[in-house]
């Protein structure tokens, strides 16, 4: 049989006349203009006794007029197109987007392995109907090995939704960019997720990393080593060994002059301001607003679509003024630590706590946006308060970051911090000394 012949659309709805398919079958096709292309399907005619086309004596089928009336009336409202998406082309452009934004490789990384797993479930055409069904059992028999790990375990519903979401967001790209007309991942159902407190620092440790014997450990180290050398009447090894390190480490500390440490002003940034790791290192001198007692930093430098305003706490300022402020678009850190990435920076937040006595547990930059939050609230801050302080889009995500303000009411309490105020380097102003007091 010769190929069949293409009809041309109907002009009213843009319909085309059904073609007979070598295998008996009808093809229905609906013009769409946008994509200058067809949608198209296959149906067969129920021609039995009782069924819906026994009598019909034109070309075609009722299941496919049906579908066409239904898919022509979506073309027109925008809500299907033929227009065809691959997962591995809107995947590739999304996460060229999110290089181009300067995110953590770490979660690059974690995209690609997403998007790499959806792929070999099954998912390409994004405009396919069968997308969610066959995500769906798929996560249901997820399974997660993780480095060092010899067996495969069924995956979390963490792990679950996390590639969910990572699918969501790359549909909402997919629409934002005109790709799409609909996500076509927003149908799938998350998993319950066992509720786990975030690791958050104690004001203990926060004393210790804002402390200027923090900042100057350097020189600390240096005289108990000449401390313990003098001890030990010039014998370096044994200084060495008595203060439990390797002679070539006391050496190589010896040729050098100690320094402030440089990392130690973004631990203090993070700790006063609860920013994110990537805004805290494009802050510049010129949005301090030294009057309003405010860092006013520009959305573009943020998650967040709009202006975040973070009050500059009064021991943060003072920190400040003492660094001699620079002015216009100089950032705050020196432009080798203010280049550094987002995963550069958790490294060296772990090693200054190690520097300094503190145990990481885990904890990375982030632990210091939560720790922030938590404390706000726990001076009295309302909700709205802190989202205005740390940018938050909705109340409900400066809930979930507040659920450890327990951890410091107590103390917030009896030390008498003002409302939304952090004490972690001197004693709180007694209630007279307030301005506005009676």
């Amino acid at each position: 049989m010769g190929r069949p012949r293409r009809s041309a659309p109907r002009s009213y709805d843009g319909v085309a006349a059904p073609e007979r398919r070598p295998s008996g079958a009808w093809r229905y096709r609906v013009w769409d203009a946008s994509a200058q292309a067809y949608v198209t399907a296959t149906f067969r005619a129920v021609a039995g006794p009782g069924g819906e086309d026994e009598h019909r004596r034109e070309g075609g089928c009722a299941a496919g007029e049906r579908w066409a009336k239904d898919t022509a009336a979506k073309v027109q409202l925008g809500m299907t197109s033929a227009r065809r998406a691959t997962l591995e082309d809107v995947g590739r452009d999304y996460v060229t987007q999110r290089d181009n934004a300067n995110r953590a490789e770490r979660y690059i990384d974690t995209i690609r392995r997403t998007l790499a797993w959806a792929k070999n479930v099954g998912v390409d055409d994004l405009n396919d109907k069968a997308i969610v069904p066959t995500l769906q059992r798929s996560l249901k028999n997820l399974q997660a090995c993780r480095p060092g790990q010899l067996t495969p375990k069924p995956a979390s519903a963490r792990t679950k939704n996390q590639h969910i979401a990572i699918l969501q967001a790359v549909g909402n790209y997919a629409v934002k960019m005109r790709i799409l007309i609909h996500n076509p991942f927003l149908g799938l159902a998350t998993y319950t997720e066992a509720r786990r407190h975030r690791a958050v620092y104690t004001v203990a440790e926060l004393r210790r990393i804002v402390g200027d014997e923090a900042r100057d450990h350097a020189f600390n180290q240096r005289q108990e080593e000449l401390a313990m050398i003098e001890q030990h009447r010039g014998d370096k090894p044994a200084a060495a060994e008595a203060l439990g390190i390797h002679p070539t480490t006391l050496y190589k500390r010896l040729g050098s002059e100690p320094k402030a440490d440089q990392w130690w002003m973004f631990m203090v940034l993070a700790a006063y301001t609860g920013l994110r790791s990537e805004t805290l290192r494009a802050l510049t001198w010129g949005m301090i607003d030294w009057d309003a007692n405010r860092l006013r930093v520009p959305a573009e430098v943020t998650k967040a679509d709009a202006d975040v305003r973070v009050p500059l706490q009064p021991e943060l300022a003072e920190i400040l003024r003492d660094l001699k402020p620079g002015v216009g678009k100089a950032t705050i850190l020196p432009p080798d630590l203010a280049a550094v990435t987002s995963d550069q920076a958790n490294v060296r937040t772990q090693a200054f706590l190690r520097r300094i006595g503190i145990v990481p547990g885990g904890r990375s930059v982030h632990a210091f946006r939560h720790t922030a939050v938590a404390m706000l609230t726990a001076t009295g801050l309302s909700h709205f308060g802190v989202m205005d302080a740390v940018g938050h889009s909705s109340t409900q995500t400066s809930k979930h970051y507040a659920r450890m303000a327990d951890e410091y009411r107590e103390q917030v309490r009896a030390e008498g911090w003002p409302e939304g105020e952090f004490f972690l380097r001197s004693a709180p102003p007694k209630v007279s000394q307030r301005t506005g007091s009676g």
